[in-house]
């Protein structure tokens, strides 16, 4: 399971005005979950003033100066271009978006976690429970916070079918009944390789940066965005 997401946006063809502003969007055409998933705030070339985007035009390269303000609403995420007037483009715009909250790396199989298992498994009685969902396991791994490493969970075709083990350690030790998932915490954001910056260096007269707030447990990505700023009307030249 990766820590990132791509999402597509396509070129500037079918934008609308979704937010009842002055302002045209185009629409991912595939979805992420907001809770989970946190986009850039603002997406440019690599060292334009904000996260890289991930695809455009073929042979892309830093010549192009497009800027993208981006937004996420629902399970969908809007991008709208801030560097040009008429806001159109012809890349093929897709960009990176990142978890922010755990998640289970693919199992480690017929492995249990050790060496705290006398305390994990028999101290809490596992084996006199009712068996789970492998999703049921991983919430209460989730809800038990930090100190839960990851889950072992017992295999479908063996005896100990549907038991579900805490973790709090992360070392594992090959038995065949049982599979490990280990539980990864989201990586710092200022760590990734595409940084998620909120900055609006060199943007122009258009730009909207997102102002990003911080996301407690369980809630949804929320963003506010300054008025728009009004234009001077264009004169034609000697007027």
């Amino acid at each position: 399971m990766s820590d990132f997401k791509i999402v597509h946006i396509g070129n500037g063809s079918g934008q609308h005005k979704y937010y009842g502003d002055d302002k045209n969007y185009k629409r991912s055409s595939n979805t992420i979950d907001s809770k989970i998933w946190k986009c850039p705030s603002v997406i440019s070339r690599p060292g334009g003033g904000g996260a890289a985007w991930h695809g455009c035009h073929p042979n892309c390269g830093s010549q192009y100066g497009d800027r993208f303000s981006i937004r996420q609403h629902g399970d969908r995420v809007y991008a709208h271009r801030i560097d040009s007037y008429n806001n159109g483009w012809g890349m093929n715009l897709s960009f990176k978006c990142y978890r922010i909250d755990p998640y289970y790396e693919n199992p480690s199989n017929g492995s249990y976690c050790a060496p705290n298992w006398a305390a994990d498994a028999d101290g809490k009685g596992v084996y006199n429970k009712p068996a789970v969902s492998r999703a049921s396991c991983m919430k209460q791994c989730d809800d038990k916070g930090p100190s839960c490493k990851g889950i072992t969970f017992g295999k479908h075709e063996r005896h100990r079918r549907g038991v579900c083990v805490l973790c709090t350690s992360t070392s594992q030790r090959k038995h065949p009944d049982w599979d490990h998932y280990a539980k990864k915490p989201p990586k710092p954001l200022q760590n990734h390789s595409h940084p998620l910056e909120n900055t609006s260096q060199n943007l122009g007269p258009d730009a909207h940066p997102v102002a990003c707030l911080p996301l407690a447990k369980g809630q949804n990505y929320r963003a506010s965005f300054p008025p728009t700023p009004t234009r001077p009307p264009h004169r034609p030249p000697g007027s």
